[in-house]
């Protein structure tokens, strides 16, 4: 992840294309009146009357648009970069003047990217002569299609033809204590993914197993791409040293038949929330519908669309309540644990977040996710006590104590003599619910799912904790139901391709993303691989076939069988071996194990590529 020590949110603040274009004094006193909380905006022209209009509403910081037309001009002209800063430098606001706007995007055909170094000299230059070094800061809003791969995040990488600029860009805002700025759309991505991303996910509501670690929603595996790409610059670009801002993220409220009100306010509450959880510092995109703005022609942009991305409307009503932004004593994320949250169940949990600035953020990650595996050694339960005594006793302090702090499971993790353990409990994680278990009075925890595989499926060891999975009915209750076997999940999705396009302010839509699987490890089908029978032409070994040694994986550690969603893998990293090339074969104290859909050309750059 990454953390900003200061959280904060702004917004993006432009009337030209607006049929009637509000006067900015007026348009800045209905924003303010609406979210009197947002003292950060950002504007795509250096027009004084937008800067005093935003200072008389208390605005603190700006981020001042210059036009990717005059980039050519200030590139070659000092006079022309010192009448910029000359127009900015007495306001009494912290400005950050953005060089142009996306301007290495490929539909504006190479008009403007050869100038952007330039002129980002020649203004730091000026910013010099002036004596406002440190004053006055610069940054390039980019787009997100300037990486050629971005998912996994670990597999990402900025385009070869914008590496070049994009690095000493990076390192001039690295030396001078300024920011990257990125534009990032999860509306976009969605959208040109339906049936593959679900909208649960694009609207930050859930997250995913990634790469072996569990991003919170999809927007933060987006951010975390950007981040491994610049660390593949350079690792001096990590957050410490040159901190991560979103330039413009948004959801419209009209055009689409999932650009709804309803959603708009889900998405920019949830950025909010990450946002003032530390995650993310961010621009929201944008205040006001812009009635005049056209797609562009070869993208998959839609002018209904386009125009109503607007927070509030003309005449000054917020579209939906951004409480962390309108309600003046509002000072961190949204209280939103429901889930079985009372105060019976709270305990006697602290609640003073003071000394805890990222305890409300994190709680309401784990009311979203303490079904995911990852958790399940902890037993935890959807309360408020158990989580914030997960939160408290294992995860560094984040949130201070609960005297029920939650404690490891007494479950036997030994599956040596279960072969089936592991991905029987990872289906059970995804299907507990299903009406087939109703009867066992299944909870989501490990205890309750692993007892329940031991004692009706005898597919797992026992667990000791809490109360058994299995009801004793009583005599008159009739017989037990027989469950049904558990079924084999479908194999992952390959990634979609997806053609090339726009943001709101012409960003492309961000490269495809796979599907999220409903538990964050799909079970792997049945294998062949201890049932005694050659399957192949191997010898001494029943591995479904002769498996090639590729290369040795002692580099890896248990936390990166999750990338290739593989249980087997898992446990097999566990305790040590090797990959095979055929078929995702993997040996394991003399045996080979098939791990349905293993890609193995990511297995072989991850491992050290020595033959054995």
């Amino acid at each position: 992840q990454v953390f900003i020590t200061k959280a904060w949110v702004g917004v993006n603040f432009a009337l030209m294309q607006q049929h009637s274009p509000l006067n900015p004094q007026k348009a800045a006193k209905m924003f303010n009146e609406a979210y009197p909380n947002v003292k950060h905006f950002k504007t795509f022209i250096y027009d004084r009357k937008y800067l005093n209009a935003l200072q008389n509403r208390d605005a603190t910081n700006v981020l001042v648009g210059v036009p990717n037309e005059e980039l050519a001009i200030i590139a070659g002209d000092v006079n022309k970069a010192l009448e910029i800063i000359d127009s900015v430098k007495d306001f009494a606001m912290q400005i950050t003047l953005a060089v142009g706007t996306q301007p290495l995007a490929p539909w504006w055909n190479n008009q403007f990217a050869p100038h952007v170094v330039d002129a980002f000299k020649m203004l730091r230059q000026a910013i010099e002569q002036r004596e406002l070094k440190g004053t006055i800061q610069l940054t390039v809003p980019f787009f997100h299609g300037m990486l050629s791969k971005d998912y996994p995040p670990q597999a990402s990488q900025f385009a070869g033809e914008y590496e070049e600029t994009v690095r000493t860009i990076a390192q001039m805002l690295k030396e001078d204590g300024g920011f990257f700025c990125i534009n990032i759309y999860p509306w976009f991505t969605y959208r040109a993914n339906q049936g593959v991303i679900s909208l649960d996910y694009a609207l930050l509501k859930h997250g995913h197993n990634v790469g072996g670690k569990y991003y919170q929603n999809l927007l933060m595996v987006q951010i975390a791409a950007v981040r491994e790409a610049l660390l593949k610059l350079d690792q001096e670009f990590d957050d410490s040293k040159l901190p991560l801002v979103i330039g413009e993220t948004g959801w419209p409220t009209a055009g689409h038949k999932d650009a709804t009100v309803a959603n708009a306010a889900t998405y920019i509450n949830n950025v909010v929330d990450m946002a003032q959880s530390g995650a993310i510092n961010v621009f929201l995109f944008e205040a006001f519908d812009e009635g005049r703005k056209e797609a562009l022609e070869g993208t998959l942009q839609v002018e209904t669309e386009e125009q109503n991305f607007g927070l509030v409307d003309l005449s000054g009503n917020p579209k939906f309540n951004i409480p962390q932004l309108s309600d003046p004593t509002a000072t961190g994320p949204r209280q939103v644990l429901t889930v079985l949250d009372d105060p019976n169940q709270g305990g006697a949990c602290e609640t003073n977040f003071s000394a805890h600035p990222e305890c409300q953020g994190a709680l309401n990650y784990m009311f979203a996710n303490w079904q995911n595996p990852h958790y399940a050694p902890f037993n935890l339960e959807p309360t408020r006590c158990s989580l914030q005594g997960y939160l408290h006793v294992h995860e560094n302090d984040k949130c201070p104590a609960c005297p029920c702090a939650a404690q490891p499971s007494s479950c036997e993790t030994d599956f040596s003599a279960y072969p089936d353990c592991q991905w029987a409990l990872d289906y059970m994680f995804a299907n507990w619910q299903h009406p087939d278990y109703e009867y066992y009075k299944l909870k989501g925890t490990r205890c309750s799912l692993q007892g329940y595989l031991n004692a009706v499926e005898n597919k797992c060891p026992a667990c000791v904790c809490g109360a058994s999975p299995s009801p004793s009915p009583d005599p008159s209750d009739s017989p037990a139901p027989s469950p049904s076997p558990i079924p084999v999940p479908p194999a992952s999705p390959s990634p979609i391709a997806v053609p090339p396009s726009l943001s709101p302010s012409s960003s492309p839509f961000p490269s495809p993303i796979p599907s999220p699987f409903p538990s964050p490890f799909p079970s792997p089908s049945p294998d062949t691989c201890h049932d005694g029978v050659w399957n192949g032409d191997e010898e001494g070994i029943d591995c479904g076939g002769s498996c090639s040694k590729t290369c040795h994986c002692d580099d890896l550690g248990p936390g990166d069988a999750e990338y290739f969603h593989c249980p087997a893998l898992q446990r097999l990293l566990q305790s040590g071996g090797c990959y095979y090339l055929e078929e995702g074969c993997v040996a394991e104290d003399d045996r080979l194990v098939y791990c349905p859909g293993l890609d193995m050309a990511t297995v072989m750059e991850a491992c050290s590529q020595k033959s054995e």
